[in-house]
């Protein structure tokens, strides 16, 4: 209690003497609150308890300066705001505080979204709850939840995958229509039947998706540090020399190696004038094999523009070869 009543003294002084804090309203808050939400979620991805900690406490502010506005507008304040909340968790845990029964998640579950439909009163309808700046997976997901909380849902889960298929098949037959709009739409479908599966399957598809995404960060961030580890061994034998180019030619043409020759040529280009220069009349040698743009197809993607001697530039090289590298060991 003495923490509470120490912040909102703090955030009352805030809002008196800190300029920034004076000029803040209920829509220049919006966009700063959405962030702190997502910095949260990150920290509890990471489980960096004291990032969580401190996160929290970041959101908490929002909690307590929204309440000092609603105060100044005299709609509400921060205890009215903890009064409706402990309101609400009493009413919807009836299993709690009153004689209704239930003895699993899922039955919880269920009740919890039926007394909050009931709330409502259906002035909305069933999707109605569902916040409109949801991010469209998450929204997606809730959509489902409520929908199958009416009985609208497949009697199997198994058969949901019939549906993923039928839009599948429609989204690769739109592929040659060149209408943008529609294969957008037929997208659309896919994805949200593919969100339906992993609820179905108890998976929560934004949880999966972030798993997929740190996944590829950190297989891609390892290729990258390989890559320039590799190449930055090629350069310290002496790339010109005979020793220099076996490595080269070993890095070029090993499997597993494929992003090495780019991060080479990177790395070469960024050391400055070229070592080659002087060693043939007329001035520098062009560039060794390794450090070349691959022929078109070579590792599966066509040839890429350069700077005119035969060296690719940054994005050409080392992101390409990494994507293809990536593809192919993604398994």
């Amino acid at each position: 209690m003495a923490a509470t009543a120490r912040l909102l003294e703090v955030m009352n002084t805030l809002r008196e003497k800190c300029p920034w804090d004076r000029e803040q309203t209920f829509d220049s808050l919006r966009s700063n609150t959405i962030e702190e939400t997502y910095e949260l979620a990150d920290a509890l991805l990471d489980h960096n308890m004291e990032g969580i900690k401190e996160e929290l406490g970041d959101l908490l502010l929002h909690v307590v300066f929204y309440s000092k506005l609603g105060e100044e507008a005299g709609a509400f304040d921060y205890a009215d705001v903890a009064d409706a909340l402990c309101d609400k968790l009493i009413y919807r845990h009836p299993h709690v505080y009153g004689d209704i029964h239930a003895s699993t998640p899922d039955a919880v579950k269920e009740n919890w979204e039926a007394l909050k439909l009931r709330k409502k009163k259906r002035r909305s309808g069933t999707l109605g709850g569902v916040p409109r700046s949801l991010p469209a997976l998450v929204k997606a997901l809730r959509i489902g939840e409520k929908a199958a909380a009416t009985g609208f849902d497949w009697e199997r889960r198994e058969d949901v995958w019939a549906k993923v298929r039928e839009e599948a098949a429609e989204v690769e037959a739109e592929m040659g229509s060149q209408d943008r709009e529609r294969l957008e739409g037929e997208f659309g479908d896919l994805f949200f039947a593919l969100v339906n599966a992993a609820r179905l399957y108890g998976i929560d598809p934004e949880s999966a998706l972030e798993r997929t995404n740190k996944k590829f960060i950190r297989r891609f961030n390892y290729m990258e540090e390989r890559a320039a580890a590799k190449s930055k061994a090629a350069l310290d034998l002496g790339v010109g020399g005979r020793a220099g180019l076996g490595l080269a030619q070993k890095i070029r043409y090993s499997p597993g190696l494929a992003a090495a020759p780019a991060a080479a040529s990177l790395a070469f280009r960024a050391a400055g004038p070229s070592p080659f220069r002087g060693r043939r009349r007329g001035g520098t040698c062009p560039p060794p094999p390794f450090m070349r743009e691959p022929a078109p197809g070579r590792f599966g993607c066509g040839a890429a523009g350069g700077s005119g001697n035969g060296v690719p530039h940054r994005h050409d090289t080392i992101y390409s070869y990494l994507i293809q590298l990536l593809r192919r060991q993604w398994h």
